[in-house]
């Protein structure tokens, strides 16, 4: 089952955020106003990536994946953001240290199947270092996530 995650109005291109407060009010504030979740979202995302952080190493360009439980979601999709400079996220698989995040995958998930899917789908993209450096040096990221045939 391939799930459609990427759409053309979840893009965020050369976001100016100094810190990950920034960046989650600019994501929440996108989702909430594109109808992907509810007026929660942010307390929730907040809350969860303080206990379980996100921050993913790769060998091309690191990334971070933030999300939250299915309660503060209202439609499965994923928003794509570059910040200008790195945000800096605790990593995944070891907290103490911490990640440069050059491209952020909000991913917003209403749970069930979907949700296994989708998360595997993400970890192909992630393990794809040539993709992933393409991706973050393209001017319009949007086609390159739309043929993604991972």
């Amino acid at each position: 089952m391939k799930v459609v995650l990427f759409r053309r109005n979840l893009v965020l291109n050369r976001v100016d955020a100094v810190n990950q407060k920034e960046l989650f009010d600019l994501a929440a504030s996108k989702l909430l106003m594109e109808g992907y979740v509810k007026q929660t979202y942010l307390e929730g995302l907040t809350t969860r990536e303080s206990k379980f952080p996100t921050g993913l190493k790769t060998k091309s360009i690191d990334v971070a994946i933030p999300h939250c439980d299915p309660e503060y979601i209202d439609k499965d999709g994923v928003l794509v953001v570059r910040p200008i400079k790195p945000i800096i996220f605790n990593e995944m698989v070891n907290p103490t240290n911490s990640v440069q995040s050059r491209l952020i995958f909000f991913i917003c998930s209403t749970g069930g199947t979907e949700q296994l899917e989708s998360l595997r789908q993400m970890m192909n993209i992630f393990k794809d270092d040539k993709f992933l450096a393409t991706l973050y040096q393209a001017e319009d990221m949007m086609p390159l996530l739309l043929s993604w045939k991972g």
